[in-house]
This record gives structure tokens, sequence and C-alpha cells, in this order.
């Protein structure tokens, strides 16, 4: 089974989110593309997932370092409320 390989426009697509979000929340650390061989980003299913949850936490409030502390462990109801960031 071969792995789908996403371009930054077409993982952009989906949610709505422009391009240069996806570059931003690189910058800071939440999403980590592959390269591919000329050098453009390649996400995979798992950048699907890790995006989603940014997204997600980004509504109520988070900031981009609440998310990337959040996202260091398995994200699920009882870390995020015992992590005293809870909105």
């Amino acid at each position: 089974m071969t792995t789908r390989i996403l371009t930054i426009g077409e993982l952009a697509l989906a949610p709505g989110v422009p391009p240069r979000a996806l570059r931003h929340f690189e910058t800071a650390g939440l999403l980590h593309p592959r390269r591919s061989e000329n050098g453009r980003r390649a996400y995979e299913a798992v950048d699907i997932g890790t995006l989603t949850h940014i997204l997600l936490l980004k509504r109520p409030g988070y900031t981009l370092r609440d998310i990337a502390s959040l996202l260091r462990g398995p994200l699920d109801a009882e870390r995020l409320l015992g992590s005293g960031l809870i909105l």
C-alpha cells in the first residue's frame, strides 16, 4: 500500500485554510512536512490529523504555543482538562 502524499494546496483545500497558514504552523513547530526531491512540502495522512487538531484547538482561543504543548502527547479530554489551559 502506498502512502498518499499531499501538496500544501491539497492539504489546505479541505479545511479551507490558506497555504500561508500551513507555512505559519510549520514555522511554529506544529506541522513537520517532508520535502520532495524538488524541495516542495509533502504532507502525509498524519498531517491531516495534526492540522485538524490545530484548527479545533484554535477555535476556543488556544495560542499556537498552547497547541504546541498539547500536541506533545496524546490529545484526550483528561489531558485537556488537566493542562490548566482549558478555556
